[in-house]
């Protein structure tokens, strides 16, 4: 063979190295595993099992300063329970869950279009009351087209699907994971007070977890969450 080709073998080689460790380093580059977050993402997979055995919902904020690898953690937890429902395993005890979403509320730019996702997210989950919540929801959400009735009546059905009727204790977990979930604010704290306190109540199924920069942001934009024996738990990242 040619003597050259050695060469162009390893010149290509290198190249290629050269190529993903460029990549690796971009600023937009997700690694595929978080080195030193193993106790976060176990007191979330704790959490989780938790409300499990409780057959109930519940709420945790994530929080910490930014690129602690926060929505990586929390994004690891929610892959590993979609990988649980695509493979029809669960825990031996404790209440199934039947969807695990994750979602950025950069993309919810006001309550009408939250609530709307959810029932998109969720409207499967729980027979009847679903299916006209799915349709509800069946229309591509807008910023603009969610009117003060629309946004009304989306919410009142999410209300019926993350809260079991009284004395029913039937209907698998819904597991809501919202990355920047200080953006709801934006438009009024109702949103956000909403999803924590459907999540403390007793007959709830929501089980959320929210995700933010600010350690104090229930304190400063919920203060009554406390109060009313709401206040989620938090996980906090150290540096």
């Amino acid at each position: 063979g040619s003597p050259g080709l050695p060469w162009r073998r390893l010149r290509a080689q290198r190249e290629g190295t050269l190529r993903r460790l460029r990549a690796q380093m971009h600023l937009s580059s997700v690694p595929d595993a978080l080195l030193c977050r193993e106790e976060q993402l176990g007191a979330l997979g704790d959490f989780i099992a938790e409300r499990r055995a409780a057959g109930a919902g519940g709420a945790m904020y994530v929080c910490g300063s930014p690129g602690l690898g926060k929505s990586l953690t929390v994004r690891q937890a929610h892959e590993a329970l979609v990988a649980e429902l695509r493979s029809s395993s669960s825990p031996s005890s404790g209440a199934p869950i039947s969807r695990a979403v994750y979602l950025n509320a950069f993309q919810l730019p006001s309550a009408g279009v939250l609530y709307k996702t959810l029932l998109d997210e969720f409207g499967g989950a729980l027979g009847g009351a679903a299916k006209g919540g799915k349709r509800a929801a069946r229309g591509a959400p807008k910023p603009d087209a969610d009117d003060v009735v629309g946004a009304n009546d989306a919410r009142a059905a999410v209300e019926r699907l993350v809260l079991r009727p009284r004395g029913n204790a039937s209907g698998g977990l819904l597991v809501l994971m919202v990355d920047e979930i200080d953006q709801l604010v934006s438009g009024g704290s109702e949103a956000l007070h909403d999803l924590f306190v459907w999540a403390a109540m007793g007959r709830s199924r929501l089980v959320l977890i929210g995700i933010a920069n600010a350690i104090d942001l229930t304190e400063r934009f919920l203060p009554t969450l406390s109060a009313s024996g709401a206040a989620p738990s938090t996980l906090t990242f150290p540096p």
